[in-house]
């Protein structure tokens, strides 16, 4: 089962998630012959393919396997091959406002950076802080702690996400909405498709009837109130201005007064980083990736297997299941063959 998960996780990061590069390390993560490891900006191999698992790094920190446990790396590890903290752990997450959930003996906890506990184990699953509250779950239901491991919201919800915009959506029964880090309900919204906050806006899908079951999508603000109506086939989260949205088929940008930016034209598109935007020309099985800027042109031409987003002037893409970081050019700085 634990290498089942492993390998869940391994696809989840590599293709799913994206290899995106934490900011103070400035690198990023490869695999070769099966074994992880980093390279710098330029291509160059900084933390030599070694372990059995690994992760992006986040806050200087980066979650690594080895003979079956987890533990944590900086950057100096290329340097001096000595753990930040050492691998002990039956799963650890992303550092996030300075600590990190681990697995201990099947129950989550949260480190510091010195690899002291902050949090004792006691969860049965437990998420990255945000706002300095962690999505928790105890018993079934899902609840918010701070820093110090008290409850900010007991758990009570069915389902919940992170903290974002300083909103979180939860689920209790047939009651929906979002709740503020106190606990206290900001919005109260009908059990209906919910998306999170992203620079005042998140995306709201809502089931339609006439003629067959169909879902129209619109934007709702902070304060509830529907400020783009529904009415697109499918939508996604607001990023440096625009928002993907799917009309007669088609992918598109709109900006925050619900105008089309860029018109419908992709089969698939994702939010924009670092002013440029993942989208997919041609069919599922045909489909190449590229990036468009924008201007709703394309910065790099559509011809990957799949593509990941821009993190510090790079982007993981993906030919022929083998992976390689492109620049904003489209020029190679980590071939896929290699």
């Amino acid at each position: 089962m634990e290498k089942f998960i492993r390998m869940t996780l391994a696809l989840l990061f590599l293709v799913a998630a994206g290899l995106a590069a934490e900011e103070k390390a400035g690198l990023f993560l490869i695999q070769q012959n099966g074994k992880w490891g980093y390279i710098d900006k330029t291509g160059k191999v900084v933390i030599s393919p070694q372990f059995e698992f690994a992760k992006n790094f986040s806050e200087g920190m980066a979650s690594v396997e080895l003979n079956d446990q987890y533990g944590y790396i900086d950057a100096k590890f290329g340097k001096t091959g000595k753990f930040a903290i050492a691998p002990q752990y039956g799963l650890a997450l992303d550092f996030s406002e300075g600590l990190a959930a681990v697995r201990v003996e099947g129950k989550f906890g949260y480190l510091d950076k010195t690899g002291k506990t902050a949090i004792k184990p006691q969860f049965d699953w437990a998420s990255n802080f945000s706002g300095g509250r962690a999505l928790v779950k105890v018993g079934g239901q899902y609840g918010f702690v701070n820093k110090s491991g008290a409850y900010a919201v007991n758990p009570q919800y069915s389902s919940a996400g992170d903290f974002s915009d300083g909103l979180a959506r939860v689920k209790a029964g047939d009651k929906c909405g979002y709740i503020d880090p106190a606990g206290k309900i900001a919005i109260e919204q009908p059990c209906y498709y919910l998306g999170d906050f992203s620079e005042g806006l998140a995306w709201v899908g809502v089931e339609s009837y006439l003629g067959g079951i169909t879902v129209k999508w619109g934007y709702l603000d902070k304060n509830g109130k529907r400020v783009i109506e529904l009415q697109f086939e499918k939508a996604g989260r607001f990023s440096e201005g625009l928002a993907p949205v799917k009309i007669s088929g088609k992918y598109g940008y709109i900006d925050k007064t619900g105008k089309t930016v860029i018109s419908p034209q992709f089969e698939d598109a994702y939010p924009f980083s670092e002013g440029l935007a993942k989208v997919r020309l041609g069919s599922s099985d045909s489909g190449k990736w590229g990036y468009v800027d924008k201007s709703g042109n394309l910065a790099v031409a559509a011809q990957f297997d799949y593509a990941e987003d821009f993190k510090q002037g790079l982007a993981e893409v993906i030919i022929n299941g083998k992976s390689g970081y492109i620049d904003r050019t489209g020029k190679y700085v980590w071939e896929p063959t290699k």
